[in-house]
């Protein structure tokens, strides 16, 4: 029972979070940068505080599915070989840069259970964002 107790605990937490509730909600749905945000907004206060755990890893998680799709995108976006997409494809890499810009102050963001700092995959793309700006 004693083993159980914190997982129970835990459990009850994250329940019991409207705010929780809202990032997995927004992850489950594909608004990633909404999680991101609402992640964001709550590990801006004590970001080393045991009850803060759940955000860092629904950041981390909304983080990497964000970059996923907007490259994803973007390589679709330059294959088509349309110049009208020119401009989403800077918007998008204008986008994956703020993204980054707004993670980074947080950082280290501990994962406490596994000793460990969450994992961000941060790219400069300065050359890519001037490469479409004057187009």
């Amino acid at each position: 029972m004693k083993k159980n107790l914190p997982i129970f605990v835990f459990t009850f937490f994250l329940l019991s979070c409207s705010s929780v509730k809202k990032t997995q909600k927004a992850i489950n749905y594909g608004n990633y940068d909404e999680a991101i945000n609402i992640a964001l907004k709550n590990l801006r206060t004590n970001k080393t505080k045991k009850s803060k755990q759940t955000y860092v890893l629904m950041l981390e998680d909304a983080f990497a599915k964000a970059v996923a799709r907007d490259k994803e995108k973007i390589k679709y976006l330059k294959a088509d070989g349309n110049s009208a997409n020119l401009e989403n494809i800077y918007n998008l890499y204008i986008q994956l840069d703020n993204r980054q810009k707004n993670i980074k102050p947080l950082l280290p963001l501990p994962i406490l259970d596994k000793g460990t700092n969450a994992k961000f995959n941060f790219e400069n793309y300065d050359a890519d964002i001037m490469t479409y700006r004057d187009k």
